[in-house]
């Protein structure tokens, strides 16, 4: 079964969850490559989102309340090993402005 997307949000999903999937491991690309059939572990999924989340509130897309930037970055947190130094810092970053 073949599926064809020809919405273009469907390839912005693919370009995300593959930048996703670099940030994700990027520590072990030398012998780790995720593909649409090996997806990471829910917990580190759920870190990528909070991750996210915190993006979103320091570029100003989402006003976060301090209480939920603090359960965010708590989670990415109890992962961020997982994830490349360029993408922690992005995420560091993002979350001190938020806090502003």
């Amino acid at each position: 079964h073949t599926h064809t997307h020809t919405h273009s949000h469907a390839h912005t999903h693919e370009k995300g969850a593959s930048q996703a999937r670099s940030d994700i491991g990027a520590k072990h690309t030398h012998t780790h490559t995720y593909t649409h059939t090996h997806k990471p572990q829910f917990a580190l999924r759920l870190a990528l989102v909070c991750a996210q989340m915190l993006c979103y509130a320091g570029n100003g897309r989402f006003n976060l309340s301090k209480q939920h930037i603090t359960q965010y970055r708590r989670v990415f947190r109890a992962h961020r090993g997982e994830f490349s130094d360029r993408y922690r810092s992005k995420v560091r970053a993002a979350c001190s402005h938020a806090l502003l």
